[in-house]
C-alpha cells in the first residue's frame, strides 16, 4: 500500500535526487581526470547517499512535527467539545431546576407563580418579583432550596401587602 508523502518531505526527497544526479554528472568532469570512472561513480554515490540521509532525517523531523501538531490540535478540539458539552448539560440542568422551583411555587397558595421570576445559572437561583409578606418571601427561598441541584438562592423579591 502506498502512502502519500508530506509535501515538504516530497520536496526534500526530490531535491536529494536532483543533487545525486548532479553529483553523478560532476563525477565525469575533467578536473578529476586522474580518478577512474568507477572511483568517480563511487564518490558520487557516497555524496548522494549522504545527501539522501540528510534529506530523510529532515523529512522525519518535519513529519514528527506535523504529527505533534495534529495531536495537539486533536486534544484542543476534544477539550472544546468537552467544554461545550458541559455548558449544554449545565443549561439543561438549570432549566430543570427552574421548572421544578416554578412547580413548587405554583403549589403554594400565597405565592403567585406569575409574580415570581426564577432565573438559574450553574445551580444558583435568583428569585425576583413580589411576595404578599415576609413569611411568603422566606418560604419561596425555602422551596427553592429543596430542589435538587440548587447550590444557593438569592431572593430579591419585594414584599407587597
Amino acid at each position: 500500500m502506498m502512502t502519500a508523502l508530506h509535501p515538504t518531505a516530497l520536496r526534500t526527497l526530490t531535491l536529494a535526487a536532483l543533487c545525486a544526479g548532479g553529483l553523478a554528472l560532476s563525477a565525469c568532469s575533467e578536473r578529476d581526470h586522474d580518478k577512474t570512472a568507477g572511483e568517480k561513480v563511487d564518490a558520487a554515490i557516497a555524496q548522494a547517499d549522504s545527501k539522501i540521509e540528510t534529506a530523510q532525517a529532515q523529512a522525519s523531523r518535519e513529519l514528527d512535527q506535523a504529527r505533534d501538531a495534529s495531536a495537539e490540535a486533536a486534544i484542543e478540539v476534544g477539550d472544546k467539545f468537552n467544554r461545550a458539552a458541559k455548558k449544554a448539560a449545565s443549561a439543561v440542568d438549570d432549566a430543570a431546576i427552574t421548572t421544578a422551583i416554578n412547580a413548587k411555587l405554583a403549589q403554594d397558595p400565597q405565592l403567585n407563580v406569575l409574580k415570581v421570576n426564577v432565573d438559574t445559572r450553574n445551580g444558583h437561583v435568583l428569585l425576583k418579583g413580589e411576595a404578599p409578606d415576609e413569611k411568603a418571601r422566606a418560604r419561596a427561598t425555602q422551596l427553592a432550596m429543596q430542589v435538587d441541584g440548587v447550590r444557593g438562592v438569592e431572593n430579591q423579591m419585594e414584599v407587597r401587602g
